[in-house]
């Protein structure tokens, strides 16, 4: 007897409305991360004086910023910051979830992934939005 453990299915069009809003965001591409590096630049420098790592763009290269993430030395330590920070209407949260610790791909083959336990347990997410 066969047994079903999960029906995953993957969606990837995209509707006329997604399509305007990308069309629209890239008529202003050059502005967007311009404004995304500043506030990585201001990010950078406050949590260099915290002694927090901030995560930021590798040599020889120009990142987007499009999301900010400091990371933490270990879990303890994220999740104070994490209450303090959301318990202060400052939106932070981990980076993610492993996939291998959702319910449905529990029991799914998972190779050598310390490295993503460990950044897992220590980084954050903090506001990447802007308005101009």
């Amino acid at each position: 007897m066969f047994r079903v453990l999960a029906n995953i299915r993957y969606n990837y069009r995209l509707t006329n409305l997604n399509a305007a809003i990308g069309v629209a965001q890239m008529e202003n591409i050059e502005k967007i991360i311009s404004i995304k590096r500043k506030i990585a630049f201001e990010y950078h420098k406050f949590f260099e004086k915290e002694k927090i790592k901030y995560l930021t763009e590798i040599t020889e290269s120009k990142a987007n910023f499009w999301l900010n993430c400091i990371l933490f030395e270990n879990q303890k330590i994220r999740d104070e910051f994490l209450e303090y920070s959301n318990s202060n209407k400052v939106m932070t949260r981990p980076a993610w979830k492993l996939m291998t610790e959702l319910e449905i791909f529990k029991r799914c083959q998972a190779e050598n992934i310390e490295n993503s336990k460990y950044f897992a347990e220590r980084l954050v997410n903090i506001p990447s939005s802007i308005i101009f």
